[in-house]
């Protein structure tokens, strides 16, 4: 006898390929959640820009799923994969209410993403040129 028969489900363990965004937000915010190694394999085995801009054209991500996105896509661009990083974000910047959301970012969030932007250039920071996150915190009192 061989070693037994895997099924052939999925390249990864992970879960299966998204029919929606919210297949895609259950399975960053719950089902992979704390795995850093397996939410990049998912982004890169499953979400190119044509399915972003596909699954979120109408309906834009939550404050929390895109949140999750700007942080894999940053795991992204420092695992070499700049330029996947850079089309992805820009699909995403592409989304309704994008930026709007990307306001409401914590602290750590927002620099997650302005590194981001930083690093992926204009080219992929043109969607989210109007995003709030531009501007430094505006909790600042000069009282």
């Amino acid at each position: 006898g061989g070693p037994p028969e895997t099924p052939p489900a999925t390249a990864s363990s992970g879960p299966p390929a998204p029919r929606t965004g919210g297949d895609v937000e259950k399975a960053l915010l719950s089902t992979l959640k704390g795995d850093a190694g397996k939410r990049l394999a998912y982004v890169k085995e499953h979400l190119g820009a044509d399915v972003l801009r596909k699954f979120f054209r109408r309906t834009p991500p939550g404050p929390d799923l895109l949140a999750a996105l700007v942080r894999v896509f940053a795991d992204l661009a420092e695992a070499g994969d700049e330029a996947l990083a850079g089309q992805l974000l820009s699909a995403l910047g592409e989304a309704p209410s994008a930026r709007t959301q990307a306001a409401m970012f914590d602290a750590d969030e927002r620099a997650c993403l302005q590194l981001l932007l930083g690093r992926l250039g204009p080219e992929a920071g043109s969607a989210w040129k109007d995003a709030a996150v531009d501007e430094p915190a505006a909790q600042v009192d000069d009282a």
